[in-house]
């Protein structure tokens, strides 16, 4: 997992994973916004099920979470006995939960970044290789939503306060941001600061496919 800073974003209430290898060790790491969880949990559940049980991803996060019942209620009747819950902070509006499989990981820690201007924290979790000894940091962020100019300064907001605590992270460092970015297009000004080459804290877009996403 050396030397590689990903960005993964989620554009509505989509799933997307990413693989990453060291040392011939693959993890795949999951993320999806699961909207205003545990609200109708009767019909999302099995639907939940299904589809991760078929992904199969070694680390789980998800936006749009409750609470810590909610966090609990999804790791007993979503998931398999392999995963853990991180912990979990509940912060202004919606939030962030991480799982992973205890038998690949350790938890380290969960943190939060409170941007001046966005409506929910990003969440900061912490894990450590069971294998590779390797340190994963993972952002989970859910940026301001919707159109117009006024949106598009809270999530520069939001995507400038990220950039300044990257851009303090050591050389080297294994770091990844995931979540419901709300970007709308490329030339946005918060996914441009995301990846901006200006310290070492940017991050590269392994979709690649610039344009607009409306």
């Amino acid at each position: 997992m050396k030397n590689k800073n990903y960005i993964i974003s989620i554009l509505s209430i989509l799933l997307l994973s990413g693989t990453f290898i060291h040392s011939q060790e693959r993890v795949k790491i999951a993320t999806y916004n699961i909207l205003n969880y545990p609200n109708n949990t009767a019909a999302k559940n099995p639907k939940f099920k299904l589809i991760l049980d078929n992904l199969n991803p070694d680390i789980l996060v998800v936006q749009e979470i409750l609470s810590q019942t909610a966090v609990n209620e999804f790791l007993n009747e979503v998931l398999s006995d392999e995963f853990e819950a991180g912990d979990f902070i509940n912060g202004p509006d919606t939030d962030n939960a991480i799982y992973f499989k205890d038998s690949l990981f350790q938890f380290i820690s969960t943190e939060f970044i409170a941007p001046s201007q966005g409506p929910r924290y990003i969440s900061v979790f912490k894990l450590f290789h069971k294998i590779t000894l390797d340190t994963l940091i993972i952002y989970s962020a859910h940026f301001k939503a919707s159109q117009g100019s006024e949106n598009e300064l809270r999530r520069l907001n939001e995507a400038a306060t990220l950039r300044v605590l990257t851009n303090l992270l050591p050389q080297g460092t294994d770091f990844l941001l995931v979540g419901d970015l709300n970007l709308y297009r490329s030339t946005e000004p918060a996914y441009e600061r995301l990846l901006l080459q200006d310290g070492t804290g940017y991050f590269l877009d392994p979709i690649d496919f610039p344009g607009s996403w409306q």
